[in-house]
C-alpha cells in the first residue's frame, strides 16, 4: 500500500513539476515582451518629449499640441 501511494504521489509531483515549469517560461516570455515593449514606448516617448520641447521654443502651439496629444495616446 505504502509503494502505490508513493508511486502515486510520484506522479503528481511530476505533473505538478511539468505544469509549474511551463508556466513559468510562459511568464518569462509574457514578461520579456512586456520589457521589449515598455522599452520602445520609452524611447518614443522620448523622442515626442524632444519634438514638443523643441517646438515650445518655436512658439508652434499647434504642433506642440499634437505632439503632446500624441505623447498622451502613447501613454
Amino acid at each position: 500500500m505504502r509503494q502505490k501511494l508513493n508511486a502515486a504521489l510520484d506522479v503528481l509531483e511530476n505533473a505538478t513539476l511539468k505544469e509549474l515549469d511551463e508556466m513559468r517560461a510562459t511568464l518569462q516570455t509574457l514578461l520579456k515582451n512586456d520589457v521589449d515593449n515598455s522599452r520602445k514606448m520609452t524611447d518614443k516617448l522620448k523622442k515626442i518629449i524632444e519634438a514638443v520641447t523643441v517646438l515650445s521654443h518655436k512658439s508652434e502651439k499647434e504642433m506642440e499640441f499634437v505632439a503632446s496629444r500624441k505623447c498622451l495616446d502613447k501613454i
